[in-house]
């Protein structure tokens, strides 16, 4: 009968091991995880902040472009104008020279 009870402590001596040992490399595994998880989240990090950088440029350059082809635009426009306005002043002046000479 003592070497049952024996039997058993050791057995149970072992199985204690057994999961002290377990969970020992259960923490391993979870720091080495962490660890991991960690550089992932860098790793993303870095490539979503470098897309990112990419994207704002490349709206800043779309957005230089139309406003130097608004402004040329609103050049044009504004000198269209301006030479339609000397016509219709040159024209109008001869008219009135016209009306007053009758």
């Amino acid at each position: 009968m003592d070497t049952v009870i024996n039997r058993l402590a050791e057995i149970e001596t072992g199985a204690s091991r057994i999961l002290e040992n377990a969970n020992q490399q259960k923490q391993v595994l979870a720091k080495e995880m962490e660890a991991k998880i960690a550089a992932f989240d860098a790793e993303i990090d870095a490539e979503t902040e470098k897309k990112l950088a990419s994207i704002h440029q490349d709206l800043q350059k779309e957005m230089d472009q139309a406003l130097a082809n608004l402004q040329e635009n609103t050049e044009k426009t504004l000198t269209d104008m301006h030479d339609h306005f000397q016509t219709e002043c040159d024209a109008r002046a001869e008219e009135i020279v016209k009306q007053i000479l009758k």
